[in-house]
């Protein structure tokens, strides 16, 4: 648990709100059920800016943040698919999260307090 806490710390400074946001949109509904889905979550993330043209919905430099999810290592991948899950399956305190807030540590994660201050 630690390796992902501190993958998804890393990553943070990295992901603007607006691309956070355009990744929850474009996996909104995805079941990440196959190691192999994770090793690619930038392509289906790519199909979402081609086709559903969320680079301009989210105001987004599409094929930057394509190479820049294409990038990152399997533990990064692996990171960022959990804080997906965790988002959408409703750990957030509040009733409207912040987009941005996709890859902060969450105050009332158990698992997370354990590790992380």
């Amino acid at each position: 648990l630690y390796s992902l806490f501190e993958a998804r710390r890393e990553m943070r400074p990295h992901f603007s709100d607006q691309e956070c946001g355009l990744i929850l949109d474009a996996t909104n509904g995805t079941m990440f059920s196959e190691p192999f889905s994770i090793s690619l979550i930038h392509a289906g993330i790519e199909d979402a800016i081609r086709y559903e043209k969320l680079g301009d919905k989210w105001g987004v430099d599409g094929p930057a943040l394509v190479e820049k999810l294409a990038g990152l290592t399997y533990i990064q991948k692996l990171a960022l698919v959990d804080a997906i899950n965790v988002w959408w399956n409703g750990n957030n305190t509040k009733e409207s999260p912040e987009w941005g807030a996709l890859l902060n540590h969450h105050p009332d994660d158990a698992a997370a307090n354990l590790f992380i201050g």
